[in-house]
């Protein structure tokens, strides 16, 4: 679920980036990001934004939007390695 919960707030954020046209603006919601997530995310968060200003592609927002569609399922019992197994 936090993979989940990470890739919704990517996306989230980013299209909040994107959507803002000011470089000073956007500098500005870089900071509430360093502050509320922390330097390695907003670094890739930010660096993905600028590249996709600077004519990159979407995919990648596209493809995790098309993920976070459905909420993840739930990972089968028999894939659950037991912790006091000796496998």
């Amino acid at each position: 679920m936090q993979l989940y919960e990470c890739r919704k707030r990517f996306c989230d954020q980013v299209t909040i980036a994107l959507q803002t046209r000011s470089p000073t603006r956007r500098r500005e919601l870089y900071e509430g990001w360093r502050k509320e997530f922390g330097d390695a995310a907003t670094r890739d968060w930010a660096k993905y934004a600028e590249g996709v200003y600077a004519g990159g592609d979407t995919k990648l927002l596209e493809n995790l939007r098309k993920m976070i569609q459905e909420l993840p399922k739930p990972i089968p019992s028999y894939m659950i390695l037991d912790g006091d197994s000796d496998v």
